[in-house]
């Protein structure tokens, strides 16, 4: 975990402004259960790409763990398949 999250770091500093890295370390802190991290990167990465679906599905499952807001969930699957199709 550590690991993964130095190499992304190292992403997000050789590669300014993709949001890729961000998304990635937003996904690593979801698979920890740091969710405050998880959706300070997660929205961060979506900010910068709007219009990757897998930005919001992470979104959706990052809302759905926190389990107090389930139409926000909803909110970001549905507009992941939107993007998606």
């Amino acid at each position: 975990s550590d690991q993964a999250l130095a190499s992304f770091r190292a992403a997000q500093n050789k590669y300014a402004g993709s949001h890729v890295p961000l998304l990635y370390m937003g996904m690593e802190y979801l698979r920890t259960n740091h969710l405050s991290l998880a959706g300070h990167f997660l929205t961060s990465a979506q900010r910068t790409d709007p219009s990757d679906p897998l930005c919001c599905n992470e979104l959706g499952v990052w809302s759905y763990r926190q389990g107090d807001n389930m139409e926000d969930a909803a909110f970001w699957f549905v507009k992941a398949l939107r993007l998606h199709v």
